[in-house]
C-alpha cells in the first residue's frame, strides 16, 4: 500500500511539473496578409488605403470625430462632416490626408475620421483618415 501511494505521489508531481510545458507549446500561426490596395478605375491615380493599425497617432490634446462628408470647399479649404453630434466644418489648410492623395479625392458620402484641435475659434483638422463604408451621397433623402 505504501509503495502505491509513493508511486501515485510521484506521478502527480511529475504531471504538475511537466504539464505547463506541454500547454505552453502552441503551433506557429502564420500572420494574416495585409489587405490589398483599393480598386482603382482607369485614368485615376491610386488612392492610398490606410488600415487602422497603420494610422499615425494624432497630436496630443487633439480630438477625433467620425462621420460622413457632406461637403467641401477647395477654395476656402474646408471640409464639412456630419456625425452623431451634428455637422462640423473643419479648416483643412494644414491637413495630412490618410487614404486620400489630396482633398480633391474626397467625395460627399465618404466616411472619415478627423483629428482636430480648436484654434482661434476654428476647428483645425490635423489629419483626415478615410474609413471603410458607404460612399453614397449624404444628402440623398429616402424615397416615400
Amino acid at each position: 500500500m505504501r509503495g502505491g501511494a509513493v508511486t501515485l505521489l510521484l506521478i502527480g508531481v511529475f504531471a504538475l511539473v511537466f504539464s505547463p510545458a506541454v500547454f505552453a507549446q502552441q503551433p506557429d500561426v502564420p500572420p494574416k496578409p495585409a489587405p490589398g490596395p483599393a480598386p482603382v478605375s482607369k485614368g485615376e491615380p491610386p488612392i492610398k488605403d490606410t488600415p487602422a493599425a497603420d494610422m499615425p497617432k494624432p497630436k496630443p490634446g487633439s480630438k477625433d470625430m467620425t462621420g460622413v462628408v457632406t461637403g467641401m470647399d477647395a477654395a476656402a479649404k474646408t471640409l464639412m462632416v456630419k456625425a452623431k453630434k451634428g455637422e462640423t466644418t473643419f479648416d483643412v489648410s494644414e491637413t495630412k490626408w490618410m487614404g486620400y492623395n489630396s482633398m480633391d479625392d474626397v467625395k460627399a458620402g465618404d466616411r472619415v475620421r478627423v483629428s482636430y484641435m480648436k484654434k482661434d475659434g476654428k476647428m483645425m483638422a490635423s489629419m483626415v483618415y478615410k474609413r471603410q463604408g458607404s460612399t453614397k451621397p449624404a444628402d440623398t433623402a429616402p424615397k416615400p
